[in-house]
């Protein structure tokens, strides 16, 4: 009944939804076009039909499962694949990186009419969810039908859990209904169980995140880049905020009164930010490029703005040394094991709460070091400038963390294929 009362309210607020995507399009245009996706009219290729429905968030949640999808794809079994997610970032990734190889679209807007089209369309064989995208509509469309739902990669914090708390006249028995989840740590399952998850269809299976590998591609890709900035200490400013921007800024001009040719990366997290940071770059005196408009560094350049997406494995192999952003703000942080496998020593601001369990694993060895505040980031550069074999130990300590949480994909996924083959078994 709430997931009916919510499934109706959002059908009700469809015309304030539509208004809220054209908002956003003043930023990013594309996030006005392909509204038949939002609302499953498009037409979805035949031999897709029956497909295991596979949805990423954004551009995170993407990079994490493009080992999972791409095992499954591998599979001599392979069922068809369609990959949705909910923003044009995230639409440009999963094209560049899964091209043909998948159905790619927007997932409907988890209205009861855009649901029952999309489901109806597809007939998928099962859905997986990743990480914390729990859709109301869609579960209680797709387990009335015998679909499986699974989330995967369950990420949950005592943040999320308390909103989620909040909202549970709303969201009704829809945790009840998952036919399977996978969660990333022990803490994550305990709160999962406590809003509703039954414990028999509960699995911890460490983190998709963990296994990430760099493609002889990438790393090709790298080396050409390595050649432009031979001898020069290189840091990356990785997925930065509003509320971080100067804090970068200002840690780069004290490491460039010790070392002349240090060179920061600096990458924000959002690309409506973009031209905000381009800005401030204009008026720091800094000499710069950007990556849009250039395509190596110059030997003057004393910033790099990354301002496009799907690099940013590029940037960190270039680096000696990765702030990873979201973490001096209360933002909860971002996941720093993609610098870990590109051999980048982390440094990150304390709200990390969104990769609690990750942080504490790498400090517990030694592989990360938090700053209680921006001040200490000018400091911390400057010292590993002049001692090297500080950040190269504690990038071995966290590359050994690593390798010991490896194999969440072939967990997750031997899981998933189990429970997908399987249908839900009565509520």
């Amino acid at each position: 009944m709430a997931t009916a009362r919510l499934g109706g309210l959002l059908q009700l607020l469809l015309p304030l939804l539509k208004l809220m995507f054209w908002w956003r399009g003043r930023k990013d245009p594309r996030y006005r076009l392909r509204w038949h996706e939002r609302l499953a009219k498009q037409v979805i290729p035949e031999r897709y039909r029956g497909a295991v429905v596979v949805h990423c968030a954004s551009v995170g949640e993407v990079l994490a499962s493009l080992g999972l999808i791409e095992a499954l794809l591998t599979k001599a079994d392979a069922p068809p694949v369609i990959v949705t997610c909910m923003t044009p970032t995230g639409s440009a990734l999963i094209q560049q990186r899964l091209a043909e190889r998948v159905y790619h679209c927007y997932l409907p807007l988890d209205t009861p009419t855009a649901v029952g089209r999309f489901l109806q369309r597809v007939q998928p064989s099962a859905i997986w969810l990743m990480e914390t995208e729990v859709w109301p509509s869609l579960i209680q469309r797709a387990t009335e039908q015998q679909i499986p739902c699974l989330l995967l990669n369950a990420r949950m914090s005592e943040k999320s859990a308390a909103g989620y708390r909040k909202a549970r006249f709303l969201l009704g028995s829809v945790w009840q209904q998952l036919a399977w989840v996978a969660a990333q740590d022990q803490a994550s399952a305990e709160r999962l169980q406590g809003l509703g998850v039954k414990p028999e269809r509960l699995t911890v299976c460490g983190q998709l995140k963990f296994d990430i590998e760099l493609s002889n591609e990438a790393q090709q890709q790298a080396q050409a880049w390595q050649q432009q900035i031979a001898g020069r200490f290189v840091w990356v400013a990785a997925s930065v905020h509003p509320g971080e921007f100067d804090a970068m800024i200002t840690a780069h001009q004290q490491l460039l009164k010790q070392q002349p040719t240090a060179l920061l990366i600096m990458v924000p997290r959002h690309p409506e930010q973009f031209p905000v940071v381009a800005e401030l770059l204009a008026r720091s005196g800094l000499v710069w490029q950007q990556r849009s408009q250039a395509e190596q560094m110059g030997t003057d350049s004393q910033v790099f703005l990354g301002d496009s997406m799907g690099e940013m494995l590029l940037w960190l192999q270039l680096a000696e040394v990765a702030f990873v952003g979201g973490s001096l703000i209360e933002r909860g942080g971002h996941n720093p094991l993609e610098a870990v496998v590109c051999d980048s020593a982390v440094i990150s601001g304390r709200s990390v709460y969104n990769f609690a369990e990750v942080y504490q694993n790498l400090q517990t060895a030694g592989g990360a070091q938090l700053l209680a505040d921006s001040t200490e980031l000018g400091e911390i550069l400057c010292h590993w400038q002049q001692a090297p074999e500080q950040y190269q130990q504690q990038v071995l300590q966290a590359r050994h963390v690593l390798n010991q949480h490896l194999g969440a994909t072939e967990r997750v996924l031997n899981g998933a294929m189990k429970y997908s083959s399987q249908k839900p078994t009565e509520q």
